[in-house]
């Protein structure tokens, strides 16, 4: 019996691992990734669900799409710029 309840929760505690933990490991790796400058604004998590792991997800998804319009709308402002000083 004690064997039994001891796998049962073991078999919870992976479920609980997975379900939980694991996306938030990924999201934390996410941001330390691009802190660190070793991730491209390009790269983006899976979001499986309706729960507010999937919801945290989307929300760092979105940020990163929002961060990459920012880059390139900056790249192509210092073209502009570039393109006026030279023909001055």
């Amino acid at each position: 019996m004690g064997l039994a309840c001891l796998v049962v929760v073991g078999l919870a505690a992976l479920s609980y691992s997975r379900g939980v933990v694991d996306p938030i490991r990924r999201i934390a790796g996410q941001f330390r990734r691009l802190r660190e400058g070793r991730n491209s604004l390009r790269t983006r998590l899976p979001a499986h669900g309706d729960d507010q792991i999937a919801e945290l997800t989307r929300g760092l998804n979105a940020f990163l799409d929002d961060l990459e319009e920012r880059e390139r709308a900056e790249k192509r402002q210092k073209l502009l710029t570039d393109e006026l000083n030279h023909r001055v």
